[in-house]
């Protein structure tokens, strides 16, 4: 009674050739191997059809299997990938248009900023503050009582006036001012972060389709979150 021929499992076209090495068509039969990578099951999957010619495979399913896979896996990673960079875009649209506004802003003279805070009248007002410094004092402040404390004087020097409101509304350009700069610095997070991520991702999705795995070695779901 005749030996069935040996079954050889093999994992990529190369691997295929190397163990029939020296053996003919039904001297072997072929098995692939289920943790063969995407991209080799697709190149597998390119030489196997229907036939008695050939080497016969017995899990022509699985290659079906893994090339429906990595079909799936493309089409997910493009809507990944497209909807993560647009997420960025978006990011660095709104970020952009806030550095327009801080930039016109900013751009403008000084009398063009409305003014800010109390009437003038009322600035610098009430008791006194005064600073206890140590060694003449201690840590722990003495509250005068015995006398009634006086208060300050309202602005009333023209001069001083407007003083006080320049130097409110140079105050104000450089809350703006440190207000860009940190949209700046987001602006520049957000172009580095999309480069490295188009890069990073297609490295990745590379390593993926390449790797030797169970992937695509059964009936899966497809549902791919990115969100």
């Amino acid at each position: 009674m005749s030996q069935p021929p040996p079954v050889l499992v093999f994992s990529s076209m190369e691997n295929a050739e190397t163990l029939r090495e020296g053996r003919g068509v039904g001297q072997v039969l072929l098995e692939v191997d289920r943790k063969t990578s995407l991209i080799n099951a697709v190149d597998i999957k390119d030489h196997t059809r229907a036939g008695v010619l050939g080497f016969q495979v017995l899990n022509p399913e699985l290659l079906d299997l893994k090339s429906r896979t990595k079909t799936n896996l493309e089409k997910a990673f493009t809507l990944m990938m497209d909807d993560w960079l647009k997420d960025i875009d978006q990011g660095m649209n709104a970020t952009n248009t806030s550095i327009g506004i801080l930039t016109r802003k900013l751009d403008n003279p000084l009398d063009d900023i409305p003014p800010i805070g109390p009437p003038l009248d009322e600035r610098n007002r009430g008791i006194p503050q005064v600073l206890y410094l140590p060694p003449t004092h201690s840590e722990f402040a003495s509250y005068e009582h015995e006398n009634a404390p006086p208060f300050y004087l309202p602005l009333s020097d023209d001069a001083v006036k407007a003083a006080a409101l320049k130097q409110d509304r140079e105050a104000q350009k450089a809350w703006w001012t440190a207000n860009r700069i940190f949209l700046e610095v987001k602006k520049q997070l957000l172009e580095d972060m999309k480069v490295r991520m188009e890069i990073r991702l297609n490295t990745v999705m590379r390593q993926t389709v390449k790797a030797e795995s169970d992937l695509g070695s059964g009936y899966i779901n497809f549902e791919f979150l990115h969100k």
